[in-house]
């Protein structure tokens, strides 16, 4: 009768092998982990700037609402030389978002097309997010419709 023969032939790992497993398993887990974060934090950004879109796009329609008369009379009437700030902080719908810092800027433009001169206002919507200083704009213009 035999000895058990797959006894006599079992071998273990060297510590060679365990150091060499042991390595390539944590450069699998390295590599995964730093996939997982660099993906976290391009949700957490992208959530952060569809945030400040939405607030950009909301002040941009308020102030086009207006119109060009009310947005002139806003301002005042100071000539060519129209010129309104306003800075307001808003903020965000999760907490860790922080703040949203909202800017707007008024400024009459006079166009000049064909010897035609169209009066207008542009506007231009600043949102600063994020934790390193990120900045959205929106920017457009509203026209005198009396020409």
């Amino acid at each position: 009768m035999r000895k058990n023969s797959f006894v006599l032939c079992e071998r273990g790992f060297t510590l060679i092998e365990l150091i060499a497993a042991v390595a390539l398993l944590s450069l699998i887990s390295i590599t995964f982990m730093s996939a997982v974060t660099s993906g976290y934090f391009t949700i957490v950004y992208s959530g952060q700037r569809t945030q400040a879109a939405g607030i950009a796009k909301e002040t941009m329609d308020q102030l086009k609402a207006a119109g060009y008369q009310g947005l002139a009379e806003k301002a005042g009437e100071d000539g060519m030389n129209l010129e309104v700030n306003e800075i307001k902080c808003v903020p965000a719908a999760a907490e860790e978002d922080g703040e949203f810092l909202q800017e707007y800027n008024l400024s009459r433009e006079v166009l000049e097309v064909d010897d035609y001169k169209v009066e207008g206002i542009e506007i231009t919507v600043k949102v600063y997010y994020g934790e390193k200083n990120r900045k959205l704009v929106l920017t457009s213009f509203i026209f005198d419709q009396k020409v």
